[in-house]
């Protein structure tokens, strides 16, 4: 079974360059894979399993949004729009509203189900991106019934990486030790949640001679022009 919280994605995907629809179906039909048993509309945050329901999964896969085109969202409107919620008229055509979820939040709720619907001996594997400016491997995330066995690195581009992270239950879950751990570490934001930042961040500000430039015959003027910095992205300038 998979998740997404976006509808579109499980309803609909995407059209391919050819023209054909290309759908989480079609994609584990391209590998040779069984079809998945069904999709679903959900996220981690948020979920609908039953809080009873434990150790029904052997393997949890995930690729959490990174933030660098798109950010991470879950379920529940910002608290400034809270004030401006409006009843549900048509449930049919209905689409919840989301708000902005960090990747230190999302991998927090991430372990914690991995951890209550892996059977012991079951592995969670989830890519964590990383870049040389903020990786340290203590700062992957941890759950008190889950280990890691295993950190492989893909080079992505010059200025970003991602991780493959394999973890393994090790022990039943036990809700009230989960709890105990989270409290003592209230706050999951992590280094790497800075991403879209390091990966998009301005290079030095030109001179101001450079910047400011006098138009001559070339430009039919003679006022001054500003030159607008530049963006350096996934290694490249633009």
């Amino acid at each position: 079974m998979g998740a997404d919280i976006d509808i579109k994605v499980i309803r609909e995907g995407k059209v391919g360059k050819g023209g054909e629809r290309l759908t989480v179906y079609s994609n584990f039909e391209q590998y040779g894979l069984p079809a998945p048993v069904d999709l679903i509309r959900m996220d981690a945050h948020r979920h609908p399993i039953r809080p009873d329901l434990t150790e029904i999964l052997h393997a949890v896969i995930g690729d959490p949004p990174y933030g660098v085109r798109a950010g991470g969202r879950k379920s529940g409107l910002p608290p400034a729009e809270l004030a401006l919620r409006l009843p549900i008229r048509e449930r049919n055509t209905y689409n919840p509203p989301t708000q902005p979820y960090t990747l230190g939040e999302c991998l927090r709720d991430l372990l914690d189900l991995s951890a209550r619907l892996l059977v012991v001996g079951g592995r969670l594997v989830y890519f964590l991106p990383a870049t040389p400016e903020t990786y340290d491997e203590a700062e992957i995330p941890q759950h008190p019934a889950l280990k890691l066995v295993a950190n492989s690195e893909q080079i992505l581009t010059s200025r970003y990486s991602r991780r493959l992270i394999t973890m393994e239950k090790v022990r039943p879950y036990d809700a009230p030790a989960a709890a105990a751990y989270y409290a003592a570490r209230p706050d999951p934001t992590m280094a790497i949640d800075r991403l879209h930042d390091i990966v998009y961040d301005r290079l030095p500000a030109v001179s101001a001679a450079a910047a400011m430039m006098t138009a001559g015959a070339d430009c039919g003027g003679d006022g001054p022009l500003s030159v607008k910095p530049r963006r350096r992205c996934r290694g490249k300038n633009f």
